[in-house]
This record gives structure tokens, C-alpha cells and sequence, in this order.
């Protein structure tokens, strides 16, 4: 038998094929691949895409960022109207003129009313059960709030609410600015506003 035999040993079956045509070979290693990579991803799931994510930094709550649970979206809600709260409560305690302070509030009432109306809408996909989730986390969230941030902000909207009404009136809607997340309740107390944002 000749070196060259002895170097190439005899092959049966489905090992004859596999080792004969190398195109074969390729699309089954492929396909097994493939295969053995969605069983992975399947397996991993969240986690895998989580630790992806977070690889390059801090990334929004998926209440904000995607669908959510309702305990997110709720959690996201109680967090916008604190942040709300906090900012409206800064321009209060520099006891600006009314004239100069109520372009600035306008603009951050809307800036969180858009933030809102997008958590909102995601409430809007769930059932009653979700939607009464996402409420009670809200309720939890807010009655978390410190005291001295409600106190802040009511000796600042008195002290502008007797200068001028209207802003006065702008600002205290701040501590009911959660409705935009509940459009059945904005569409009860706040018809106009409602309409105004096509909900």
C-alpha cells in the first residue's frame, strides 16, 4: 500500500459526503452555528441585552426608553413629577418678577408634559389590571416625596399666586401635572388640554 494510501483512510456514509464536498460541509457548520446562536439568544434573553447596554454607560429606564412593565411606568411617572416639582420649585425660590418668571415655568410645564403624555401612552396599551399598576406606583412614588419639597413649593406658588392669578394658577397645576399620564383623567379635568394634545 502506498504512502498515500495509508494517508487517506477510507470514509462511509454521511462522513464520505461531509468530507468529499466542502460546500456541504459549510452550509450544515452554518446552519449548526446559526442555530446554536439563537438557542443562546433565546437563553439569555434580557440579560444578554441588558449587560450589552449598560456596556457603554447608563441607560434610560426602560419606563421612558421602551414599553416597560407598569411598575416602570409608573416609577417613571412618580420620577418626572418629582424632577417637575424640584425645578419649578428652583425658579420659585429666586422670587423673581411674575413677568419674567411665567415664560419659564410655560416652558418647563410643557417640557414635562411631552415627557408625560409619552409614559401616558404606554399606560394607554395596557389593560385595566396594567393601568392599575402603573397608578398605585405612581400613588407610592409621590407619597415618598419629601415634605420640605411640598412645603418649598407652596410658599413659593402663594407668594406669586397673590401677585398674579394666572401664574398663580400655572403653577399649582404642577402638583397635578401626573394627569398627562392618565388621559382619561386629563380628558375629565382638563377637556381643552386634552384636546389640544390630540388624546
Amino acid at each position: 500500500m502506498s504512502a498515500s494510501r495509508r494517508r487517506r483512510p477510507a470514509a462511509h456514509g454521511l462522513g464520505a459526503t461531509l468530507f468529499r464536498s466542502r460546500p456541504f460541509t459549510l452550509v450544515v457548520f452554518l446552519v449548526v452555528a446559526i442555530s446554536a446562536g439563537v438557542v443562546l439568544l433565546l437563553g439569555c434573553g434580557p440579560s444578554v441585552q441588558q449587560k450589552a447596554s449598560t456596556a457603554g454607560g447608563s441607560v434610560a429606564p426602560s419606563g421612558v426608553g421602551g414599553r416597560g412593565t407598569p411598575q416602570e411606568i409608573g416609577a417613571a411617572v412618580s420620577a418626572a413629577y418629582e424632577e417637575a416639582m424640584i425645578e419649578v420649585t428652583g425658579l420659585l425660590d429666586l422670587r423673581g418678577s411674575a413677568a419674567s418668571l411665567r415664560p419659564k415655568v410655560e416652558q418647563l410645564k410643557e417640557k414635562y408634559v411631552e415627557r408625560l403624555v409619552t409614559l401616558g401612552k404606554r399606560r394607554e396599551t395596557l389593560a385595566r389590571e396594567g393601568q392599575a399598576i402603573v397608578d398605585a406606583a405612581i400613588a407610592k412614588g409621590l407619597q415618598e416625596l419629601p415634605a420640605d419639597l411640598y412645603a418649598a413649593f407652596g410658599e413659593g406658588q402663594a407668594y406669586y399666586h397673590s401677585q398674579d392669578l394666572e401664574l398663580g394658577n400655572l403653577i399649582a397645576s404642577f402638583n397635578i401635572i401626573t394627569q398627562y399620564a392618565n388621559f382619561d383623567l386629563l380628558r375629565s379635568q382638563e377637556p381643552e388640554e386634552a384636546e389640544r394634545l390630540g388624546l
